[in-house]
């Protein structure tokens, strides 16, 4: 007989896999329309984009929103507004100091990624709308106010999505067409944030700026911070040394065949967007899964995930060239090989939920460096050597490495905690 939980995490990973096909699937779908307009070099570049988003969206965040929704059960309403807002104040100075220093040496960053300064600029603003888009889900999420979330994340993908198709196809202005309808979209829907976080009494001016509420946000967020730096660099650098070494053109072959990654994260994120709150929730109650219940819900896991990766692999492998059209068709031997990659990381999402909810998040950052560190060279030996199918082998060698020494850490939490 299904538990209650069980039943209600069904039907919440249920919401939130059809909200994510509805996010990932227009993006999705755009795709090849952009790769029949716009030349594979302009490709390339917002290929790069997305890749460098990933990378700054941490380092000029610092993860703060992380320590905002992890305190959201573990404080009373009016001690949540405080620490919202000392939150948000500590963000907005960091922001501008990080992001001021990014700005004096961007040169060196656009030499060192082969991006144009324009494009690294909007990087910067987007990410602070993106932030502010981001805590109002996170919120959202916790509050299991899924009919808000639902329909806020479709709103944002729609209006991102038909601003950008727009300056592409009627003002013929290629990926910066893209980036400007990012901008826009994220900048109407962050306005729509900070004034629902004003309705919902989380932004009160009249708080009192808490600097120890600011010091636990800091303790709590930048070693997540650090992670995220250090997991999605893996991808950003093969990124780079394609772009620096073998051309904009090559970023892009690499940029459609990891396209296919977006398909197979939509239920990897689903099942951990309805499963960490659920969690998080109850440990903060003292409330104990038991043990075969929770060895249960990860094997469920494990074989969703993997199934899901076979499927998509073998599905890209012959759907490429009619979907991005014949130029791209060659990316097909990258395909395997990435989308192999993007489950692990779905495997890592599953066990590392013991870590977060501890604490203890130095572990995964010492971790996440470690494997950074690895990657660098591996990147260069392989990328060099082989090429294109050398930096998909490296992505997969990394992530692999990665989610072992997760799970490791994962089963030894489990166990002192009488979880295994």
């Amino acid at each position: 007989m299904i538990s209650a939980f069980q039943s209600k995490l069904f039907k919440e990973t249920s919401f939130y896999t059809s909200i994510n096909i509805l996010d990932k699937v227009i993006p999705f779908f755009l795709m090849p329309i952009y790769t029949r307009i716009i030349s594979k070099e302009e490709i390339g570049y917002f290929v790069l984009y997305q890749a460098l988003v990933q990378l700054f969206f941490p380092i000029l965040t610092l993860s703060l929103q992380n320590a905002v929704v992890l305190n959201f059960f573990n404080l009373k309403r009016k001690e949540f507004s405080e620490y919202f807002t000392s939150s948000l104040f500590f963000f907005l100075i960091a922001f501008l100091i990080i992001s001021s220093l990014l700005i004096y040496y961007s040169d060196i960053f656009i030499a060192l990624s082969g991006f144009v300064k324009i494009g690294f600029y909007f990087i910067i603003v987007i990410i602070f709308l993106k932030y502010l888009t981001e805590l109002r889900q996170g919120l959202w999420r916790n509050q299991k106010k899924l009919k808000e979330y639902g329909v806020f994340t479709i709103i944002q993908t729609i209006l991102r999505s038909l601003f950008s198709i727009g300056f592409v196809i009627y003002f013929n202005l290629g990926w910066e067409g893209i980036l400007l309808g990012y901008f826009i979209g994220y900048l109407l829907m962050s306005i729509y944030s900070l004034l629902s976080f004003f309705k919902d009494g989380y932004l009160n001016f009249n708080s009192v700026f808490s600097t120890s509420y600011v010091k636990d946000a800091f303790k709590i967020s930048y070693p997540l911070s650090l992670h995220s730096i250090s997991a999605w660099s893996g991808t950003t650098i093969n990124r780079v040394i394609i772009n620096n070494v073998m051309g904009a053109k090559f970023t892009a072959d690499f940029g459609v065949a990891s396209t296919y990654n977006v398909i197979s994260t939509v239920l990897f994120d689903a099942l951990n967007k309805a499963y960490v709150p659920n969690l998080f929730e109850r440990l903060s109650r003292g409330f104990d899964l038991p043990n075969q219940q929770l060895k249960g819900m990860i094997r469920f896991y494990n074989f969703s995930i993997i199934g899901v990766t076979l499927i998509i692999s073998f599905a890209g492998y012959y759907s490429v060239g009619l979907l991005f059209g014949k130029e791209y068709l060659d990316t097909r031997i990258f395909i395997f090989p990435l989308t192999l990659a993007s489950g692990f990381v779905g495997l890592y999402k599953i066990h590392v939920n013991f870590i977060f909810y501890s604490k203890k998040t130095l572990y995964v950052t010492l971790i996440t460096l470690i494997t950074a560190i690895i990657n660098l060279p591996i990147s260069l030996y392989l990328i060099f050597k082989f090429g294109l199918l050398g930096a998909a082998y490296s992505i997969l060698l990394i992530n692999f490495l990665y989610f072992i020494l997760s799970l490791l850490i994962s089963l030894n939490l489990r166990k002192k905690y009488g979880y295994y």
